[in-house]
């Protein structure tokens, strides 16, 4: 593939300014090729990127309020558990961008104050779903 291949096919599609941005990160060569794999199978970039950004900026959004609400209720130490427990991906992600984290957390240490050791509940639940992810 030509050098700015990609880039050209998309210019248009994502504003000069994005698209630069874009093309500085070490990951640029395999994103291009997936965008304009998408675009090729007749997906509407001009639609579906700001859509994306959209969803995107929705999660970012709900995680920090997840993040804020479990540091100000001092849960916050089970966020960093599932974190070391749970391999980094879709699963993870969902479960800490879920409107329902702070409650499990809160949940969480109930268990562990109870005397439930909540670590290895997740690491029990981590090996049998291995590959879920």
């Amino acid at each position: 593939m030509a050098p700015g291949w990609s880039a050209d096919q998309l210019r248009g599609v994502l504003d000069d300014d994005i698209l630069a941005e874009l093309m500085q990160g070490a990951d640029w060569p395999v994103m291009a090729r997936q965008l304009v794999g998408l675009q090729q199978a007749g997906v509407d970039l001009g639609t579906f990127l700001p859509q994306m950004g959209r969803m995107t900026a929705a999660v970012h959004q709900a995680v920090a309020a997840n993040i804020a609400r479990t540091n100000a209720e001092g849960t916050d130490r089970w966020a960093d558990l599932l974190t070391a427990t749970m391999p980094e991906g879709l699963v993870r992600d969902a479960i800490l961008a879920s409107p329902a984290w702070p409650d499990i957390a809160a949940q969480m240490g109930q268990l562990d104050a109870s005397g439930i050791d909540v670590a290895r509940i997740l690491l029990d639940a981590h090996a049998a779903g291995a590959g879920v992810d």
